[in-house]
């Protein structure tokens, strides 16, 4: 590429009503709605966007997120999201995003690791056979660490399960990544929100899940504070993980 400004993609978006939860601040899933939006629209813009990747019969998913929040914009705000490629490592191909106020305070951060699957084998194809190191911006990191694997819940309770529908599905045919998201934090009753907020979400998508399927959930607290826990979401008929996840509570920071 002759442009380095085209690994950089920048948008400006105010908070609409559809975004915010009953506190009056923007959803956690909402948070992470808009950093997949935001990649889509980037990688169509480098032209290896879903479509580009569809002529070769790929596409991609993600496999890992790691998220951390520094404050819950309200109604109405503007906010500035910025997002970039940042290599490959091994079979994943790395991006990173950060929010920021119009004052340009940071409001959120976030790295993610996404996989190139081959749509007739169903298995993960090298990123490096794909990508050109001027696709990178490697120089630049919103997290400056890999997201890790989470280790499985030791639970044997479920807390609650959740049958896949039209709506939950993505353009790949199985449960859209911002919808894991949803259903963990519907796990934690009303309340706890009025005074905690999450200021951490860590997660892996390990199997992918198809409408008409159930999925159980499980999660179980690591501290006796109750401030981080881990989820974890198993397909019911199979018993496979179709995601596990992390999640740090503090009070909420206005």
């Amino acid at each position: 590429m002759d442009d380095d400004s085209k690994l950089t993609w920048e948008e400006i978006i105010k908070i609409n009503s559809n975004d915010i939860d009953f506190t009056g601040k923007l959803k956690l899933h909402t948070f992470c709605t808009y950093f997949f939006d935001l990649a889509s629209r980037h990688a169509n813009h480098l032209q290896f966007g879903f479509k580009d990747l569809a002529q070769d019969n790929y596409y991609w998913v993600l496999s890992r997120l790691l998220v951390k929040i520094y404050k819950y914009p309200g109604f109405d705000h503007t906010i500035h999201e910025t997002t970039w490629p940042k290599g490959i490592n091994r079979l994943f191909a790395l991006r990173d995003y950060s929010i920021t106020d119009d004052r340009d305070n940071p409001i959120a951060d976030a790295t993610s690791a996404w996989l190139m699957i081959d749509k007739s084998s169903g298995r993960p194809i090298d990123a490096n056979n794909f990508f050109k190191t001027e696709y990178y911006n490697s120089d630049r990191a919103a997290l400056d660490i890999f997201p890790e694997k989470i280790n499985p819940v030791k639970t044997t309770e479920c807390s609650d399960i959740r049958q896949v529908y039209y709506s939950d599905i993505d353009i790949n045919n199985h449960v859209n990544a911002g919808k894991y998201i949803s259903w963990i934090q519907d796990l934690f009753p009303v309340e706890h929100y009025l005074e905690n907020q999450i200021g951490m979400l860590q997660i892996n998508y390990l199997s992918e899940t198809r409408i008409g399927e159930k999925v159980q959930l499980f999660s179980e607290s690591e501290d006796t504070d109750q401030k981080n826990f881990r989820i974890e979401g198993r397909i019911e008929n199979t018993q496979a993980p179709a995601f596990r996840a992390r999640i740090e509570w503090g009070k909420i920071n206005n």
